[in-house]
């Protein structure tokens, strides 16, 4: 395991989009976070406020409280008589993704967008593949994602270019696929919140840091981390190094947890077979854990879909390859996802027959 050490780096601050940006008279201001992780119900409060959306405000609020299920069966939507603040989350990120406005002098919700979510049913438990192509397409327009995405580019100049117009309309998603810069990220204070990132495992390395006065935005990186992972826009694990670091308030050295973040690409281009007689011809054992990690960080391939497209190969060439599996107890911690679970068994090894 590397160890590396960042107590003498330079620290430079990223620049930040406001946490309010500024709307037309009738919308004032409007907040830019978004703190909705669950798609399926952000996908079902729309549907319902696109079919009543006539009504008034508290009319679609009850509306949404007796038509949309939870997806946790033992919680329910706030009453009409609280603030009804879990309702309002929705209709916030609904409103940042640009499906609906809310017109203050009519009171009632403006549809902005009625292409998405055509084939969707209330409370179908699952998403539909157009759902998430619908979600993924959102989000990609999202000030926010696209903030945090061009990290990944590591040119920071552009947002301080676009810190003004608070919108990103040079983005472009599949440049920064083909062209990628992987990160690491970490709390420099011990934190599980991210307010740091790295571009190089190497000693004094630069970091870049989220100011403490944004705390709003570093709530919102586990929302970006959770729902890119979903939508298949980033992936992000733990990653097997000891970085020490100074706590900017005791100045004490600490040891930090890393996690390395890429940009997917979804265009799997692997024959397995091929790839191993080239990389890996003289080893008849090789882990798969490491072997998904090694094409990660070639490829940056989607870490569940490249596990499943292994596994299919090797069952596909039983002549050539066979899977060895392993008990769950020999797994350490966070790393249970780099193995492929067939038959209620982890598989560990690729066996070369030939």
């Amino acid at each position: 395991m590397e160890t590396i050490y960042l107590n003498h780096s330079k620290k430079i601050k990223m620049p930040i989009l406001p946490d309010r940006i500024e709307m037309d008279s009738v919308l004032k201001k409007q907040w830019t976070f978004i703190g909705v992780y669950d798609l399926r119900e952000l996908r079902d409060v729309f549907l319902v406020i696109k079919e009543y959306h006539h009504l008034s405000k508290s009319e679609v609020y009850q509306r949404v409280r007796e038509l949309v299920k939870r997806t946790n069966a033992d919680k329910n939507w706030q009453p009409a008589d609280s603030r009804e603040r879990d309702i309002l989350e929705y209709q916030n990120a609904l409103e940042n993704l640009n499906l609906i406005d809310y017109d203050r002098n009519t009171r009632r919700f403006i549809i902005t967008n009625f292409e998405v979510f055509q084939k969707s049913k209330l409370n179908q438990q699952k998403l539909l593949e157009q759902d998430k192509m619908d979600f993924k397409i959102l989000f990609l327009n999202f000030s926010r994602f696209r903030e945090i995405l061009n990290w990944f580019s590591k040119d920071f100049s552009f947002l301080e270019e676009n810190l003004e117009k608070e919108i990103f309309v040079d983005f472009d998603f599949n440049k920064l696929v083909n062209n990628t810069v992987p990160f690491y990220s970490f709390n420099r204070n011990g934190s599980k919140s991210v307010d740091s990132i790295i571009y190089s495992l190497e000693d004094n390395a630069t970091i870049y840091t989220i100011d403490d006065s944004n705390k709003n935005f570093i709530r919102f990186w586990n929302v970006f981390s959770v729902l890119g992972e979903e939508l298949n826009i980033v992936n992000s694990f733990s990653y097997p190094a000891k970085v020490y670091v100074q706590n900017d308030k005791t100045l004490n050295e600490n040891y930090r947890a890393i996690r390395y973040n890429y940009v997917v690409n979804e265009k799997i281009d692997f024959d397995i077979a091929q790839y191993l007689s080239f990389y890996h011809k003289k080893e008849k054992n090789i882990s798969i854990p490491d072997l998904i990690k090694e094409l990660v960080n070639k490829f940056h391939y989607p870490i569940d879909r490249i596990k499943k497209e292994i596994v299919d190969q090797c069952n596909a060439h039983k002549d050539l390859f066979s899977l060895q599996r392993t008990s769950f107890a020999f797994i350490e911690n966070n790393e249970s996802r780099f193995f492929p679970l067939v038959n209620n068994f982890y598989m560990s090894h690729i066996f070369m027959r030939k």
